[in-house]
């Protein structure tokens, strides 16, 4: 793949030498075609890299989001808590019935999934404080 990528760097450069020596020679046929070779090359090496890079970004956020899910699913294993475990995989591995108003789309679940998972983490270290307290004031 980058082979191709190189070679075809390669023969826009030679088309853009060429249309700059059918311009200094006054070459009309050279000029036209090089020019216009030139043109085409270069928008499709401008829509190239930016599929790739889009794609390159798509993959990174996909795999954030993957990793995110994969490591609440692994403290709640640890905490024990198997059950919310396994609904969230069944959530996420099962196509939702037609009459459902959950998304057929997998990364959309995915992200109901995360949201849900990280909602049910929090403590409630704010209330066990207050319990505490108002027992010693007593």
């Amino acid at each position: 793949m980058i082979l191709f990528g190189v070679f075809l760097t390669l023969f826009t450069a030679w088309m853009f030498w060429g249309w700059l020596v059918g311009e200094s020679r006054d070459i009309r046929w050279m000029r036209n075609w090089c020019a216009g070779i030139f043109v085409m090359l270069a928008i499709l090496i401008c829509l190239g890299s930016g599929a790739w890079f889009s794609r390159r970004i798509s993959q990174s956020r996909h795999r954030e989001a993957v990793q995110r899910v994969t490591q609440l699913l692994h403290e709640r294993m640890n905490q024990g808590r198997i059950k919310d475990v396994k609904d969230a995989l069944q959530h996420l591995a099962e196509d939702p019935d037609e009459w459902s108003t959950h998304s057929e789309d997998v990364l959309v679940r995915l992200s109901v999934v995360t949201e849900a998972l990280q909602k049910t983490a929090r403590t409630r270290v704010a209330a066990k404080t207050t319990i505490q307290t108002d027992n010693s004031i007593r």
